[in-house]
């Protein structure tokens, strides 16, 4: 028995992917992957299943929960980083994962890039992230270190692409998150199309700052400056995840018992900023068209509005 999760766009019920976790003696067990549409039909894509494998968590002290848990938005992270979209957009490209925790958004991203770096500020979450890569027979591109978004970084070698799940979570991590994000990132001539992706609960009050922070500029209370908007473009994309009972089928395939009583949807939100490049954008301008930035199951993608922050029940 286990937990199905399903992602779908939050305007519509139409299903883009969905993941498996079982937790076993041996670990934890998952499973991804995604749907095929053929006109008002949807079904799994079994045959693309990923299957991937982590060491049951032992992480004690003040980062456990944050560490050991499989938090909602690197489930949705995994079905997300499962789009073709963003599997052509990577390939060939450097990642590096922020707070990856127990690491499953990470794993699926690594597939495509040319090198990947799992970070977390825990050192025996680093230590599991270890063990899972070489428990997934990963190439050595994948590497994991231990990472403080607090700490001053002089990235002398930026990256592609920088991820993060659930890790706008307090307010007073936004600010290294985003100096961190920065000293990483590819920017200004160097930037062949990088990208920063960060999923959140769209519920999370903290992850609407961040976006707007990005998008609009903020005050940084350490230099007494308010930042101007980051340059490039920034959108968030609404998503919702739907948690399932699952049990599986001895005799003949795997179902799951879908009883929507037992059913908890859960919304989660998707902030994508893309520098500018030679080849992109320049100008972060929130009238501008976001059609320009990079998007994850375009087909279904609902950009959030005004109106949706308004709307929004937030929490902190």
């Amino acid at each position: 028995d286990g937990t199905e999760f399903t992602l779908s766009p939050s305007t519509t019920q139409q299903p883009l992917g969905y993941c498996i976790e079982q937790s076993n003696e041996n670990g934890l067990q998952v499973s991804t992957g995604l749907y095929t549409h053929h006109d008002s039909d949807s079904q799994p894509d079994i045959s693309n299943d990923l299957h991937l494998s982590f060491p049951t968590s032992d992480v004690t002290g003040e980062y456990a929960n944050m560490s050991s848990e499989l938090w909602p938005s690197a489930i949705a992270s995994s079905i997300l980083l499962n789009s073709p979209e963003f599997r052509n957009f990577s390939n060939g490209k450097s990642l590096l994962e922020l707070g990856s925790g127990v690491g499953l958004a990470g794993l699926v991203a690594a597939r495509d890039c040319s090198s990947c770096v799992l970070t977390d500020v825990d050192e025996r979450a680093v230590q599991l992230l270890h063990q899972a890569t070489h428990k997934n027979h990963l190439p050595e591109t994948v590497t994991c270190r231990q990472l403080d978004w607090r700490d001053n970084h002089d990235a002398s070698n930026p990256v592609d692409i920088i991820l993060g799940s659930d890790i706008a979570y307090y307010y007073h991590l936004l600010r290294p998150i985003m100096d961190t994000t920065r000293a990483f990132l590819k920017q200004d001539s160097v930037a062949q199309d990088s990208l920063l992706i960060i999923v959140g609960g769209a519920s999370r009050e903290s992850q609407w700052d961040l976006y707007h922070n990005i998008r609009d500029g903020c005050y940084n209370q350490i230099t007494d400056v308010r930042e101007p908007p980051w340059l490039g473009k920034t959108k968030m994309v609404l998503f919702h995840l739907k948690m399932s009972n699952w049990v599986e089928d001895n005799d003949e395939t795997d179902v799951v018992e879908d009883d929507d009583e037992d059913s908890q949807m859960v919304p989660i939100s998707v902030i994508i900023h893309q520098p500018p490049s030679r080849s992109g954008i320049s100008s972060n301008d929130p009238s501008l068209d976001t059609d320009t930035i990079m998007s994850l199951f375009k087909e279904f993608e609902y950009v959030a509005t005004e109106t949706d922050d308004r709307n929004m029940l937030k929490s902190f």
